[in-house]
């Protein structure tokens, strides 16, 4: 699908210079492909992986330069993502951004999740084709492509243009111009990947250690044979660890640190050295109150259980807690939103266990103050908490 101006009066929040800043950082995955074409038949794609030092030498023939994860370090990136927020919070993944030159691109290509694509500065043609089988390869070890298709959709973006792929339709996109791309990707982890998180979940936590036992077993004529009740029990035996109740905390706290690559190990042990709980009952937002930002690193996700009762996540550390259904709804709105206005807290002021909440999360970094005034003594006196022995 293309939504042509579906960002109108659309302006870059970021240029080539910013993008080519991020990807000389250790902690953004960044990489360059390009292509290089001797003759009109003959052509050589490379790949580099960042982070970059110098960009000279890299930089030549038809060349994209792409980082992921932008949103967790420019605040005017992060606020493309809130043009998606019809789609909850734990599909979204991140906001890969690209730069290409005119000519360039990655070659036809098919991805495994939704994305969505947001043309910036320049102007850049694309193709989709029809989902059918398409034989993949590598014109490079670190570069998948597949022939040239058919194309459904041709069309060419301009600035503010969007276009919807969905998983397993193949697309090509050249850049006319030079240009910024912006892809807004969705999680679609695989069996493989839930199964192996969730092991390894049970193993550090000591979980799911039932064993399979038998004590019906009867004698059967030959050795060799399972019965398919004995398989069925095997595969009920591990259904049940994920019908338990630690498959919901597991999720909680695997799905709120993917975008982070959190330490799960880590992340308890600093839920364990501080808690909303450990907070004296004085210590809480005062009137004026201030606007609360959630952080560019700050990752929520939540399940309610009932009207009175929310499991939350937030960067890899989970929570339970029982409330009112009125202050259940305005923790739900909290972890939605990215900024919390004075006049939102003043709303829900009298909601103590909220409160406690938010305190907490702007003494661990969740959230920050971003008003002025007394606001910047309240962070201070909120901050000294973390070395008060009481």
């Amino acid at each position: 699908m293309v939504i042509k101006a579906g960002v109108p009066d659309f302006h870059d929040p970021l240029d080539e210079h910013d993008l080519a800043g991020l990807a000389q950082l250790d902690e953004v995955d960044s990489r360059i492909i390009r292509l290089e074409q001797s003759t009109s038949i003959q052509k050589q794609w490379y790949v580099e992986q960042g982070p970059f030092e110098s960009f000279d030498e890299i930089c030549k023939g038809k060349w994209t330069l792409l980082a992921q994860g932008v949103n967790h370090y420019i605040e005017d990136a992060c606020d493309l993502l809130d043009a998606f927020n019809f789609i909850p919070h734990w599909r979204i993944d991140d906001l890969m951004v690209s730069y290409s030159v005119a000519g360039a691109g990655v070659g036809p290509h098919i991805d495994q999740y939704d994305v969505f694509i947001i043309q910036g500065k320049g102007s850049r043609r694309w193709q989709v084709g029809a989902k059918d089988e398409h034989n993949e390869y590598l014109p490079h070890p670190l570069l998948k492509q597949i022939e040239m298709f058919e194309p459904i959709i041709d069309e060419v973006l301009e600035s503010g243009d969007i276009i919807y792929i969905p998983p397993g339709f193949p697309h090509n996109g050249i850049a006319l111009t030079e240009c910024l791309n912006y892809s807004v990707g969705f999680r679609a982890p695989s069996q493989v990947q839930l199964l192996d998180n969730f092991t390894n979940y049970c193993l550090e936590h000591q979980l799911a250690e039932q064993r399979y036992q038998d004590p019906d077993l009867a004698l059967r004529e030959h050795s060799a044979e399972m019965t398919m009740l004995e398989l069925t029990k095997l595969r009920a035996l591990l259904k049940n660890a994920i019908d338990s109740p630690s498959f919901e905390s597991w999720f909680l706290s695997f799905n709120s640190s993917l975008a982070l690559n959190c330490d799960d190990e880590n992340s308890e042990d600093e839920a364990n050295e501080n808690t909303p709980e450990s907070l004296p009952h004085d210590m809480l937002l005062q009137a004026p109150y201030p606007t609360l930002l959630r952080n560019l690193d700050t990752h929520t996700v939540c399940i309610a259980h009932d009207a009175q009762s929310l499991h939350f996540g937030i960067n890899g550390i989970t929570q339970h807690i029982s409330a009112s259904e009125e202050e259940i709804i305005h923790f739900k709105s909290v972890l939605s939103a990215r900024i919390v206005s004075s006049e939102d807290i003043a709303s829900f002021a009298h909601h103590k266990q909220l409160i406690r909440y938010l305190s907490f999360w702007v003494m661990q970094g969740y959230w920050e103050v971003v008003d002025e005034s007394d606001d910047e003594k309240w962070i201070d006196e909120v901050s000294n908490l973390e070395n008060d022995d009481g």
